[in-house]
């Protein structure tokens, strides 16, 4: 994950290249080894080929491969927009998944790199696009089951070989309803991780009745978690203060008054003036999003 990698980790993966000569190795260059910047790359075994930073042909055993490395960290270039091929090939690139390139490209399969989780993409033309992911997650950025793909090299066809690695797993845990520790407990217990898992809690959703949450204590207590984390907010009732003798208070009394009034779409959005800001909430959970006064001012037309 680095473009200079330890000499240490240079050396085993040449030893499994040259312990396996009867095996082709193909690989492409992403953001965090670009071809120009990795001095493993600049010497490699007869068996393992690395795609040059311009698309280039490759084949192998009767199949077409197309690829790109890349060449620095910038990743945004869409390098398939102006290639098309014909026949039956294979695509490789790292960076933004583009469907519409690929899929212009002609490809019968395209791999591709960069985000560190498996994942099937179909494009327009049915044509599948395949992100492989990481063969092991290393951090609850890196979520989700771990492997590789086994691809028929005849019809292209593929399957998901799920690797032993731990899997990094992450459980939200609404707490909005909870009114004190033990309730949150419950929660907690009805939450049982696999063997498998590396595991850890986000509390979340928005408490009616707040209460102090150690998350320390509470990871003690379920050791079956690596981590809690509390991403809790406290509901606030932004109408309280419509009583008062304030801007705020006439701000709030005006809107009120016209939402009771309005059709059934306008009703969805309300308007508040809160701690010297404008805000807007959507419907009945209070989503926030911070207005200039200009954008209320435009908003009040259609209310």
């Amino acid at each position: 994950d680095s473009p200079f990698p330890s000499a240490e980790t240079s050396a085993a993966v040449r030893n499994i290249i040259a312990s396996n000569k009867d095996l082709q190795f193909i690989a492409i260059c992403g953001n965090h080894d670009p071809i120009h910047t990795t001095a493993f790359y600049n010497s490699v075994a007869d068996n393992f080929y690395v795609f040059p930073e311009t698309i280039t042909k490759f084949e192998y055993d009767g199949v077409v491969f197309y690829g790109v490395s890349e060449k620095d960290s910038d990743y945004s270039e869409d390098k398939w927009q102006n290639f098309k091929a014909d026949g039956k090939f294979i695509t490789l690139s790292h960076g933004d998944f583009k469907p519409a390139s690929l899929m212009n490209t002609g490809a019968s399969l395209c791999l591709l790199g960069h985000i560190h989780k498996s994942e099937v993409h179909t494009l327009a033309n049915g044509v599948k696009a395949i992100y492989c992911g990481c063969p092991a997650g290393r951090g609850f950025d890196e979520c989700g089951p771990k492997g590789f793909y086994v691809i028929d090299s005849e019809n292209f066809s593929f399957k998901f070989v799920q690797s032993d690695a731990k899997i990094y797993t992450e459980y939200y845990v609404d707490i909005g309803e909870t009114e004190n520790t033990e309730q949150l407990l419950e929660l907690l217990q009805g939450i049982n991780p696999k063997e498998n898992e590396i595991a850890r809690a986000i509390l979340c959703g928005e408490m009616y009745t707040p209460y102090a949450i150690d998350c320390d204590r509470l990871c003690g207590l379920f050791p079956e978690f690596v981590q809690i984390k509390d991403d809790s907010k406290i509901r606030e009732d932004f109408l309280k203060n419509a009583a008062q003798n304030t801007l705020e208070g006439e701000f709030i009394r005006i809107l009120t008054a016209k939402l009771e009034t309005a059709q059934v779409e306008t009703k969805k959005m309300t308007y508040y003036y809160y701690d010297g800001e404008f805000y807007v909430f959507m419907d009945e959970e209070y989503n926030q999003e911070m207005l200039s006064f200009d954008q209320v001012e435009e908003a009040l037309k259609y209310i």
